[in-house]
């Protein structure tokens, strides 16, 4: 299978940012995904912007995050470009993938710490989930990450060619997983209401 990314056109004149998956031995289209976090100014208008910056009325997000289930390949979960970023948001929790894949286009940032900071948040995201990672990026930086977030291969910035590597099998489903963005919160709260207790009882014991 094959991955190509495409702009799509609605009949209502509505646009989408999507990947298909293309199957052998024909070519025949066996997996789409859509963006569903756009990029605010370059793909929709925020609501709060009172005039327009994007064309016509922006593109439409998708559902959100899916699991391929395409022929002679693992279960996968596609996300483009920035959205790997989202943490606890880049795999179907219901259909969980046995790995992930992101195509990117980082050519905007130029050689600066824009593409870098990039594929740290794919390791960041591949040890969240337990899941390997394959990135694919136009301009670089193309790598693969095992579900531990150990890089197995790169090819850097405006680096031309490909990688052949074995990205392992996913972990089982992780504490983050499992509860996502549950866990910092309640951290948070093991940490603020024994700080609210200590400062009332300081309070009270304070001499009038």
């Amino acid at each position: 299978a094959g991955m190509i990314g495409t702009l799509r056109g609605d009949s209502d004149g509505r646009w989408r940012n999507s990947v298909l998956a293309l199957a052998e031995p024909d070519g025949h289209v066996a997996g789409l995904y859509d963006k569903a976090h756009l990029v605010p100014f370059g793909e929709y208008d925020p609501w709060l912007l009172p005039f327009h910056v994007v064309p016509g009325a922006g593109m439409v997000p998708g559902p959100g995050a899916r699991t391929w289930h395409l022929p002679g390949v693992s279960p996968v979960g596609p996300l483009i470009c920035y959205e790997v970023i989202f943490s606890g948001q880049v795999a179907d929790i219901h259909d969980r993938p046995d790995w992930l894949v992101n195509v990117t286009n980082d050519a905007w940032y130029g050689n600066t710490a824009g593409p870098r900071q990039h594929l740290a948040t794919v390791r960041m995201r591949a040890v969240e989930e337990g899941l390997p990672i394959a990135r694919a990026a136009n301009t670089g930086i193309t790598a693969a990450f095992d579900a531990h977030g150990h890089e197995l291969g790169r090819l850097g910035w405006n680096r031309q060619g490909f990688l052949v590597v074995s990205i392992g099998g996913a972990l089982p489903v992780t504490p983050f997983g499992r509860w996502g963005r549950w866990i910092p919160a309640i951290l948070a709260l093991g940490v603020l209401l024994p700080a609210l207790a200590w400062r009332g009882r300081a309070q009270r014991r304070r001499p009038v």
